[in-house]
Formats: C-alpha cells, sequence, structure tokens
C-alpha cells in the first residue's frame, strides 16, 4: 500500500500519457465538424462581427468565448489545444479533491478513482477535439467540488461564476446547475421539499422542451425520422416540410403516420443508446475497449438502487440522480448523440459510485476482504 501512494502519481501521469499518445496516432486532432462550427464563430467575433449568428450554438457560449478570447490573443490552435489539457488537468485534480472532501472511502479508493479516469480512452480522447467535451467535463468537476464544499458567502460567489459558465458551455450543463443548486437547498434548507423540487422541475422542464423552437435540420427533422442515434435515421424516407417547429408538433406528425406503439419503441431504443458505449460503426477493438467501461455503469446504477433500498441519506447520490435523470429525458426525447457525448460528464460519478458500492459491500462483509 505504501508502495502504492509512492508510486501513483508517476504510474497515473505516466499511463494517463500513454493513452493520450495511443488516442493520437490512432485518431489524430479533431477539427472537423462541431470544432469547425466553434473555430468560425470565434474567429468572426475576433474580427468584431457581432452579428455572427449562432443559431442554438449560444448555449456553447463559454467555450465559444474562450476560443475568441485565444485567438484574439494570436494563439495557434495548437497552443489553445494545449491549455485545454491543462484545464483538463485541474480538472482531474479537483475531481480527486472532491471525493476526498465527500469522505466516501478510504483514500486508496479515491486514487484508484482518479486513476481510472485519467486512463479512460471514453473521456481522454476529447482531449484532442475542439469539442466541448473536456472543457465542460472540467467546469463539471470543478463546479460541483466548489458548491458541495462551499462554506461562505465569498465560496458561494466564486462557485455561482463556474456555475454560470457551466451552465452555457453545453446545452446540458443546465441541469447541472439546477441539481447542484438543489442540493444546496437540500442541504441547507429544504430537507423535507427535495424530491418535490425535483419533480416538479422536471415536470416544468419537459413542458417547456416540448414548446421550445427547434432547429430543423439538426433536430426537427432527425427526430420526425426516427433517429436513435444523430445521424441514422430509423425512417429516412419520412417527409417533413421545411419551417418553425416545436417538439410538440414533430411528435404530433410522427403519429399522424406511425402509431404510439412505434414512438413507445423509439424511446425505449433511445433510452438504452444513453446507456450505450459501443456503436456498431466502431471497430471492434474501439467496442472491446469501450465495453470494458459498461462495469461502471451498472456499479453506479446498483449502487444508486443500494442507497434507496438503505434509505442511506448522501447529497451526493441527490446531486447525481438531478442530473442522470434530465440528461437521460433530454435523449429519451430528442436522440442520442454519435458517440457516447451525453454519458461523458457523468462517467466518472459513475466510477465513484461503482467504488463506493464495492466499499460499502466490503463493510458489510469484513471477513470477506482481501
Amino acid at each position: 500500500m505504501n508502495l502504492f501512494n509512492k508510486i501513483f502519481r508517476p504510474l497515473a501521469f505516466g499511463l494517463h500519457l500513454i493513452v493520450l499518445v495511443c488516442l493520437y496516432l490512432k485518431f489524430g486532432i479533431k477539427f472537423t465538424n462541431e470544432s469547425e462550427k466553434y473555430i468560425s464563430i470565434a474567429k468572426s467575433l475576433t474580427l468584431d462581427n457581432f452579428n455572427t449568428s449562432l443559431h442554438y450554438l449560444w448555449s456553447y457560449s463559454t467555450y465559444i468565448l474562450f476560443l475568441t478570447v485565444c485567438l484574439k490573443l494570436g494563439l495557434s490552435v495548437y497552443f489553445i489545444l494545449f491549455i485545454q489539457y491543462c484545464f483538463c488537468l485541474v480538472g482531474f485534480y479537483f475531481f480527486y479533491k472532491f471525493i476526498l472532501s465527500q469522505d466516501f472511502f478510504p483514500e486508496i479508493f479515491a486514487k484508484i478513482s482518479l486513476l481510472i479516469i485519467m486512463t479512460c480512452p471514453i473521456i481522454i480522447y476529447w482531449l484532442l477535439t475542439f469539442y466541448t467535451e473536456s472543457f465542460f467535463l472540467s467546469l463539471v468537476v470543478i463546479t460541483t467540488y466548489l458548491m458541495f464544499n462551499a462554506k461562505t458567502k465569498k465560496n458561494f460567489i466564486v462557485a455561482g461564476i463556474f456555475a454560470l459558465l457551466m451552465m452555457f458551455c453545453r446545452p446540458v450543463g443546465v441541469f447541472y446547475v439546477i441539481g447542484l443548486v438543489f442540493v444546496v437547498l437540500k442541504l441547507r434548507l429544504f430537507k423535507d421539499a427535495f424530491a418535490f423540487l425535483c419533480g416538479a422541475s422536471i415536470f416544468v422542464f419537459t413542458v417547456v422542451l416540448f414548446f421550445l423552437p427547434l432547429h430543423f435540420n439538426d433536430f426537427a427533422l432527425p427526430i420526425f425520422q426516427g433517429s436513435v442515434i444523430c445521424g441514422f435515421p430509423s425512417y429516412p424516407f419520412y417527409i417533413l416540410a421545411e419551417g418553425n417547429y416545436t417538439l410538440s408538433q414533430v411528435y404530433s406528425h410522427f403519429l399522424q403516420v406511425k402509431d404510439i406503439s412505434t414512438l413507445l419503441d423509439l424511446f425505449f431504443k433511445k433510452a438504452v443508446s444513453f446507456f450505450t458505449l459501443t456503436r456498431p460503426y466502431y471497430s471492434v477493438g474501439h467496442n472491446i475497449i469501450n465495453s470494458l467501461y459498461y462495469v461502471f455503469l451498472l456499479g453506479g446504477l446498483y449502487s444508486v438502487f443500494d442507497h434507496f433500498k438503505r434509505k442511506k441519506e448522501r447529497p451526493f447520490l441527490s446531486y447525481f440522480i438531478a442530473i442522470l435523470t434530465p440528461s437521460l429525458l433530454i435523449v429519451v426525447l430528442v436522440y442520442n448523440e454519435w458517440s457516447e457525448r451525453f454519458i461523458v460528464p457523468l462517467l466518472p460519478f459513475f466510477i465513484v459510485l461503482t467504488l463506493l458500492a464495492i466499499s460499502d459491500l466490503s463493510k458489510r462483509n469484513p471477513s470477506r476482504k482481501g
């Protein structure tokens, strides 16, 4: 054990670099698709072209602002990527600090958690892209640590600034902010009202979602064509007249050509896709590596159900449920991303919950330790 503690830092960072280099050799650096959108908008803003149309990309404003400032300073895209990488390392550090601050389990489990996240290719892959995933993941863990450990007014102000940045880094950021606010309210004010607040918010969120305008090509048409995974429509021959639609209107049109059982079947497939780390269009090796992390999804869900069963009071579990539920709901009502992007920011928490379950089981069965 002492030996592991001594070699932990070089071991963790060395393995992390090995995974990073392997992914770089395999995939290179990704400048295409959404990366192009973010970079082109940032370049336009550096020229003081504030009339640039963001469409639905306003919800990625934090990342676009970061790119704009970097480009305005004359930094190359490779140096910007290095800054993102350093920010992600800071996120790993706060992830470790958060685990220790919550006293979930012995320190050895905390180090194992950090080692797993630092070598997880599903997470590390995004360090080589100009997508928002690694940036958002860092904001999530830093904000979570700050909010859970805020004691003074100054602490809450700093946590609030990070929460605001997180909320506009990715659309799902709003779920994480709401989840953190609920946990703070539960800890400080309304312990008995937590379930009501969660239920009411999910209801309001669902109602609002059904009446929000959708970008036609990116959302309305794929939903109408039954996409479970973005870019893979189940019914590509369905024709939806181009125009402005809300989610309720899209589903109304869908039910005119298909029945409710087909819609429920699509909902089920989307829910399954949310927890699916493998894809039919990945290589065999890619799928084998990704499938290893199913153990953490299963372990995390087991931990949640176990704590419900034993009625244990842990604020972290309330927070996890508060962000997992709407994240799953948005996938069920819209569609999943092509590369497990909704599950990525939740994966560190699944890892913690899995090790928490192992720790709890070892305490219940002391004779089986080791």
